[in-house]
């Protein structure tokens, strides 16, 4: 889409950059909602990016100016997708109860930053509900290993595939938020 509509090309970064940073929230919203004490760990290591992702989408969206109609699009989500995505859930929640089983944590790390690169919403369900064991800071750090190559895909992505001021904006918003939540990481 940014390399077609070079007028909508603010917008649509912001539109990712927005995405993200409401996906920390979701992220947050199920820990607390499965796992309480999970959440609260979790807050220090992504309340800067959240803080900084907020922030840009909301200059971003300040600062938009309209440029005329946009094509709109019909919804991506159908009953095929959701189904697939039911699989993709039930498929994660296997592979990581196996790792964990059969290599530990260091292992369930590893396995987070790639299942994370597809699916965040399994990977939380299934850190969530114990994942990890007793073991708060072991699952916070699958966690946030997931987030972050969750990010660092994305930030590939719109870096690669982006054009113009996309490109710009959405690359480099997702740099800033993937290293605020890198510095925690290492810093905890």
């Amino acid at each position: 889409e940014s390399r077609d509509e070079k007028a909508a090309r603010v917008p649509l970064a912001a539109g990712v950059v927005g995405a993200c940073t409401v996906m920390l929230l979701r992220v947050t919203i199920a820990c607390a909602v499965l796992n309480r004490p999970l959440a609260l760990a979790l807050l220090p290591y992504i309340a800067a990016a959240f803080v900084i992702g907020a922030a840009i989408t909301m200059i971003a969206w300040r600062s938009n100016t309209p440029s005329g109609d946009l094509e709109t699009r019909d919804s991506p989500l159908r009953v095929v997708s959701s189904l697939q995505m039911a699989a993709l859930f039930q498929v994660v929640l296997l592979v990581t109860a196996f790792v964990k089983s059969r290599w530990g944590s260091n292992a369930l790390v590893a396995t987070s930053a790639i299942v994370g690169l597809t699916d965040l919403d399994a990977l939380t369900l299934s850190l969530a509900r114990g994942g990890m064991g007793d073991d708060i800071q072991a699952t916070i750090v699958a966690l946030v290993t997931g987030i972050l190559s969750n990010t660092l895909l994305k930030l590939v992505v719109a870096g690669v595939v982006g054009r113009g001021w996309f490109r710009v904006m959405a690359a480099g918003a997702l740099g800033v938020v993937a290293l605020a939540m890198g510095v925690m990481l290492v810093l905890r």
